[in-house]
């Protein structure tokens, strides 16, 4: 029985009280069942916190939601789910699991999981056996407690745009981790291989595509050099590490792309000269620019190198705090 009782309460001289203005069982998907209801008229909730709509089905028969209006009987909202997941219908509710997921508007970074999607929120634990989920979250929850991605982790977890981290490989630079922007907002993270990482390596590179994600998020285009420059930064702050820093293509340019990362990361404030030496150095001095196969001139070489009078990762410093 799920009851809801009021703030109003009673006084008296021997004892106190408040009024239960809800009491209801519901059947999986928020169908109120018969004689085991009693409800004050003046309570509009009801099942997953939903403002019911009585006039259209009936008492209990209709709910909304900013994103939604849904009916409990055939389990399925009416109109097409602005924000759909890939892995099921875009009329379904609740990923089809009442138990394990609420959807109060739909709002959040998401985590694919075992049977569907995982909803996060900072601090959370997982319960369950997906070990790349398990990790993924562990990983959320050491980036959160750092300052600057506690600033990431809350703009992306209540954007009304939705991201979801996905067990599978990356794009340019890498076959494991990677940001794929949403044609619409969001956008989903690739983070194959973050179980085969030492602790430090996965809070860098998760760290790294998130901040592709908030850089996206806050309007700068994270398809470019200076955006890569900004999410390398931020991912190392993280780790107050300077990893990546193997040779690049060119001997010169290497030393000069390295230089001004290190001088960034040690920096009290932005200094835009050393970014704009990093950006300029990046694609022959970076180590994640060398050419492969499927890249014979670099991941990277056709990323533009675009003007930014004040990039995001300039409101991060100083990167390492203290």
């Amino acid at each position: 029985m799920l009851a809801v009782v009021s703030d109003n309460i009673n006084l008296d001289q021997d004892s106190n009280w408040a009024s239960v203005v809800n009491m209801t069982d519901y059947y999986p998907f928020g169908l109120a069942m018969d004689g085991r209801t009693e409800q004050d008229s003046s309570y509009r909730y009801g099942f997953n916190a939903q403002e019911k709509v009585d006039e259209i089905k009936g008492p209990g028969n209709h709910y909304t939601a900013e994103f939604w209006e849904y009916d409990p009987k055939v389990v399925h909202r009416w109109n097409l789910d602005p924000r759909p997941n890939p892995s099921s219908s875009s009329y379904a509710i609740l990923q089809g699991s009442p138990i394990w997921y609420s959807d109060h508007l739909g709002d959040t970074i998401k985590i694919a999981g075992t049977g569907g999607f995982i909803n996060y929120s900072p601090g959370m634990k997982h319960e369950g056996e997906n070990d790349f989920a398990s990790s993924t979250i562990n990983t959320l929850n050491e980036i959160f407690e750092k300052d600057g991605g506690e600033t990431v982790l809350s703009r992306l977890s209540n954007s009304n745009n939705v991201y979801s981290i996905l067990d599978e490989g990356g794009g340019a630079g890498t076959a494991s981790f990677g940001f794929q922007k949403g044609e619409n907002g969001g956008g989903k993270i690739k983070a194959g291989s973050i179980l085969g990482l030492e602790n430090l390596s996965r809070v860098e590179k998760l760290g790294h595509e998130l901040f592709h994600g908030y850089q996206f998020e806050r309007g700068q285009d994270p398809y470019t050099i200076n955006s890569e420059v900004g999410a390398n930064l931020f991912g190392q702050s993280l780790v107050a590490g300077f990893g990546g820093m193997a040779p690049g293509q060119d001997p010169v340019a290497t030393t000069k792309y390295h230089d001004a990362s290190i001088e960034l990361l040690l920096s009290t404030e932005f200094d835009i000269k050393q970014y704009q030496q990093a950006v300029s150095n990046f694609k022959m001095g970076s180590s994640k620019n060398l050419p492969n196969n499927k890249y014979p001139n670099g991941p990277y070489s056709q990323f533009p190198i675009v003007n930014l009078k004040k990039p995001i990762i300039s409101e991060f410093f100083p990167l390492l705090k203290d």
